[in-house]
């Protein structure tokens, strides 16, 4: 999730089975607000009817039943992300200006790639990128992380042995 001129990404752990819910829905179970509930918006037009699931009341909100495992701030817009055994790894842009460097000009100012631990949620390392990723251009293979680059550059990685 991305909260632009805040803190930047926030990335989290969820379990598969804790499905976002409908509040005040048959069954559903009382929700966890831990963050801002995702308003639903009814598709528009005529070939589409209203449905029941979309109404304007205040509690048709989704919300998960279950706190996220972990949560962790990134100060990385990410493009590309990938897990490789208990390692996450997401790289993008810095998210916000510095004074002497304004919004416009921040994407020319490299990237950064950050290793998250997946089970703990605790960031293992950072290290700087000459050019950002292509968008969902990276991928874990035989112990090698690459990592394409908007400068067309294609950049390979892999554990000092």
């Amino acid at each position: 999730m991305f909260f632009p001129g805040k803190e930047g990404y926030l990335l989290f752990a969820d379990k598969n089975e804790n499905e976002p819910q409908i509040v005040g829905e048959p069954g559903a179970r009382p929700p966890v607000r831990w963050l801002a509930a995702v308003r639903l918006r009814p598709p528009r037009g005529p070939s589409h009817p209203r449905q029941p699931a979309f109404r304007s009341r205040q509690d048709d909100r989704l919300h998960p039943a279950e706190p996220p495992l972990w949560t962790l701030w990134l100060p990385v817009r990410i493009r590309a992300m990938v897990k490789a055994g208990d390692t996450l790894f997401a790289a993008g842009r810095p998210t916000s200006a510095t004074p002497t460097i304004p919004t416009a000009r921040s994407r020319r100012r490299g990237a950064q790639l950050v290793a998250v631990s997946a089970r703990a949620g605790e960031r293992l390392s950072q290290h700087a990128l000459d050019a950002s990723p292509v968008f969902d251009g990276m991928i874990a293979a035989r112990g090698r992380l690459l990592l394409a680059l908007q400068d067309g550059s294609l950049m390979c990685l892999t554990e000092k042995p």
